[in-house]
């Protein structure tokens, strides 16, 4: 039932059953109690606090059967699972882990001379 074609179960049972699934990564906030770094404060700056120490169950099998059909078309990740369509763009990212997808306004210092000269806008975003 997972897979809505032969094809599907073929490329996930050849590629990706038994890939390994590294867990999810998270911050635990209680380790900022004692300490006194800078970032925490930019975390709650910029409203992060939530999505990195987001500590939620997942499931192997589903995330696998994710990738195996994955497709990646212009600006958005399409894939199947149950014979459930995802299309994820941009915006629904940010929707799903409550970011704005505005950005956040630099606050640091200019750019030394140095990187002047190679600093690009379109790879920095």
């Amino acid at each position: 039932m997972l897979f809505s074609s032969e094809e599907q179960h073929i490329r996930y049972n050849s590629l990706f059953s038994s890939r390994s699934i590294i867990d999810p990564k998270f911050v635990d906030l209680a380790f900022f109690d004692d300490e006194v770094f800078d970032c925490f404060q930019a975390f709650q700056n910029y409203g992060l606090i939530q999505f990195i120490s987001m500590k939620l169950p997942f499931y192997p099998k589903l995330v696998r059967a994710f990738y195996s059909n994955l497709e990646i078309q212009e600006d958005s990740l399409i894939s199947e699972v149950y014979g459930i369509k995802m299309v994820i763009d941009q915006s629904l990212f940010f929707k799903l882990i409550q970011l704005s997808s505005d950005g956040v306004p630099f606050e640091g210092t200019l750019l030394d001379d140095d990187w002047k000269f190679d600093f690009s806008v379109s790879n920095a975003r």
